[in-house]
């Protein structure tokens, strides 16, 4: 049986992942806003390294474009983007999970809440967000 000081335990983590989630939802949308800038600098930079030794010529923005992914920084960045992207969902999986558990507590289920992988955070309890764990 579970008791008071558990429900008050596993509603604090569930505010605390979910808090961790919007977070995490803010970075990822700020790098969404920031993907024209560092392209657009990525562009300039080749732009203005040198001329292009296929023409021999200086860089058009358009051949500039197409060798973006050459820009280190570029990369880096992109890099960093992906990071964010996957800690954002490292987050939301944190916040399904303790949002189960805490449904499964105040159902009364709470010996059914297991391990913390993506399928295996429950047994038998229904899914709390809408989605099967096939993300549908």
């Amino acid at each position: 049986m579970t008791t008071q000081p558990d429900f008050d335990k596993a509603a604090n983590e569930c505010a605390v992942a979910l808090h961790l989630l919007n977070i995490q939802r803010g970075i990822v949308e700020n790098d969404r806003r920031q993907h024209v800038t560092e392209e657009l600098d990525a562009i300039n930079r080749i732009m203005a390294s040198g001329d292009n030794p296929q023409t021999g010529k200086p860089h058009s923005a358009s051949s500039a474009e197409k060798i973006k992914e050459t820009d280190e920084q570029f990369c880096a960045w992109l890099d960093l983007r992906a990071a964010n992207i996957e800690s954002m969902y490292r987050a939301d999986l944190s916040y399904e999970v303790a949002r189960a558990r805490l449904w499964a507590i105040a159902l009364g289920n709470a010996s059914r809440v297991t391990g913390t992988g993506p399928s295996s955070h429950l047994e038998g309890v229904p899914a709390v967000s809408g989605r099967d764990d096939d993300g549908n």
